[in-house]
């Protein structure tokens, strides 16, 4: 898959005036929007699934400086926190993906539906 390297690119092959990443919704959302707690709970779900992914991508450098360094065990070290990283994103993507799926079936039901 080929990696689109500005926003716009990104925005050209999505949607130009919708969120498009995880980025785009931390930057861009407001969690009171709602006037709900549920918006704040979301919100710091969405910053850590996006913050844990962002950390992780630094620790591919940190490892690639160590690696030249000849540094086995600072490269250890930066993989074992990528490794957490990673542990991190799922569960929070985990979470999140129950939560919108709540929330759609809580929509359906207030709606008449399934």
């Amino acid at each position: 898959m080929t990696r689109l390297e500005s926003s716009e690119a990104r925005d050209h092959v999505t949607h130009p005036h919708a969120a498009s990443n995880a980025r785009d919704v931390v930057m861009h959302a407001d969690p009171r929007a709602s006037g709900g707690p549920e918006a704040d709970e979301i919100y710091g779900t969405v910053s850590v699934l996006y913050h844990s992914l962002k950390g992780a991508t630094a620790y591919d450098k940190y490892i690639g400086d160590a690696q030249k360094a000849g540094d086995r065990e600072l490269e250890e070290f930066f993989r074992a926190c990528r490794t957490e990283a990673h542990a991190r994103a799922h569960r929070a993507l985990e979470l999140l993906g129950r939560r919108v799926a709540e929330s759609a079936a809580d929509e359906d039901t207030e709606r008449g539906g399934p």
